[in-house]
Order: structure tokens, then C-alpha cells, then sequence
């Protein structure tokens, strides 16, 4: 729970102009329950324009847990996890677009209907975003690798 209040917390500083950044947690599996609240001891952050091909290699990057996440940054900025080395989409993606000025947290990866483009309305705890979820197996659990930007063309990211 603890991890919960910081990245509540540093939503709330994340000031306008700023560049924009990634910020991943990794919450412990609903069965680890000796690892208290998350499976990391760090924030993973991630400024963007710097594409991650493996996750693995970072710290906590082979660490078992489920992943949430903020997104900082202007309107616009765009952001796609991919349950796949060097953005595969065979196993799943999610990518996120913001629409105001406000921090974006995802907690539940997997609660987007597949395939097709749904409008998140700014609340209390998240600002207002955009996103586009291909499913995969267990995905919340296997994110392994980050991509600013579209890289699609079109109006869908459906891979190839």
C-alpha cells in the first residue's frame, strides 16, 4: 500500500513542462504474499525518447509482479509497453496517449477492451488518456519493453 501513497503522491508533483517520463512499479503476484505490497524496492523511470528493447536488464527487470504505471508529460505524449522484447506484438502491447496536462496512473493493465481504442475520463487519482490494448497471456505480468511515440502506421496500432 505504501508504494500506492508514492506514486499518488508523485503525481501530484509532477509539474507542467516537465519532460515526460515514465514511472513503473511492480506489485507483488496476489500469491506472493511474503513479499509485502510490491516485488521491487524502486520506482522504474523512464524519460521519454529513450526506448527500452529489454526490461530484463534494468533493476527489478526479472523481478515476478504485476506492473502499474504513471505517465508525465504534455498532452500528446505516447507511450506503448509491450509484453515482448524489442516491441514484438505477438504477445500483447498497451499503448497510452495523455490528453491533458495532468499525470496518467494505470494500475490494471488488462482492463481495455482489445483491439480498439477507448477514451479514459480524468479523475481524482488520473488524468485524462487515451488507450489501445492487444491482449496477451498474463501481460500485466510480462511488460518487457518501451516505446515513445507512434510507430504504427494508420489509425491502429496493430502490429504487423
Amino acid at each position: 500500500m505504501s508504494k500506492i501513497f508514492i506514486l499518488a503522491a508523485m503525481m501530484t508533483l509532477a509539474l507542467p513542462g516537465q519532460a515526460a517520463e515514465l514511472v513503473i512499479d511492480k506489485l507483488r503476484l496476489e500469491y506472493n504474499i511474503s513479499m509485502g505490497d510490491n516485488a521491487c524496492d524502486r520506482l522504474l523511470h523512464f524519460r521519454e525518447g529513450k526506448d527500452i528493447h529489454n526490461l530484463k536488464v534494468h533493476p527489478c527487470g526479472l523481478n515476478t509482479g504485476r506492473t502499474t504505471f504513471t505517465l508525465h508529460g504534455p498532452p500528446g505524449t505516447q507511450v506503448t509497453l509491450f509484453a515482448q522484447a524489442s516491441f514484438g506484438t505477438d504477445r500483447g502491447f498497451l499503448t497510452v496517449v495523455k490528453e491533458d496536462e495532468n499525470p496518467v496512473w494505470v494500475l490494471h493493465l488488462e482492463d481495455f477492451p482489445a483491439g480498439e481504442w477507448v477514451l479514459r475520463e480524468k479523475t481524482a487519482k488520473s488524468g485524462a488518456y487515451r488507450a489501445f490494448y492487444r491482449p496477451g497471456a498474463a501481460f500485466r505480468e510480462h511488460v518487457t519493453s518501451i516505446r515513445w511515440g507512434q510507430w504504427w502506421t494508420g489509425e491502429r496500432p496493430n502490429g504487423p
